[in-house]
């Protein structure tokens, strides 16, 4: 379906955030990217801006040290759903790995659950693969952003009709 017959996306990016800090790296930026694509689509269709918790999708993910998986991620959106940033936010810089993903307790727990299926009530999360070719690209952004992943990392593909393409990074 095309939504967007521009491609471009720059007008409903979301503010930079970090997903690293001098005293470590969350390893999230796949769920960084996955929120910046649905924080830009939701404000495509809202015009209302959105900030959902990174934090919140890498820990019920399992992200690990390591990193994630696209689909990991993007699986526990379609079943969790999103919380805001203002709900689950980052702890204070600067934090560890171990500090950034450490156990939710109850009753934040159950209250970020609860808060999570109010937003599947709204909008639903649905993804596929497809062939990252120029022109693969450039049809899919008339669909919704794209999140492109890249040895070692991830990032948000935003805008069409430039021969490189432009991309969103998670981390700086």
């Amino acid at each position: 379906e095309v939504r967007n017959p521009s491609g471009n996306y720059e007008p409903w990016l979301p503010p930079g955030e970090w997903q690293a800090n001098d005293n470590g790296d969350s390893m999230s930026c796949v769920s960084f990217g996955a929120n910046n694509a649905i924080e830009t689509e939701e404000k495509r269709q809202t015009e209302q801006q959105f900030n959902y918790s990174d934090r919140w999708i890498a820990k019920m993910s399992g992200t690990t040290e390591k990193g994630n998986y696209l689909s990991t991620v993007l699986d526990t959106i379609k079943n969790l759903g999103l919380v805001l940033e203002s709900s689950y936010p980052s702890p204070t810089i600067p934090w560890t790995w171990a500090e950034y993903h450490k156990e939710i307790p109850e009753p934040l727990i159950s209250q970020l659950k609860a808060e999570g299926q109010e937003w599947l009530k709204k909008w639903s999360v649905n993804y596929e693969w497809i062939d990252i070719s120029p022109a693969s690209l450039a049809k899919h952004l008339k669909h919704g952003p794209i999140i492109v992943i890249v040895p070692g990392h991830l990032v948000m593909n935003w805008l069409n009709g430039c021969p490189s393409c432009r991309f969103l990074p998670t981390v700086a």
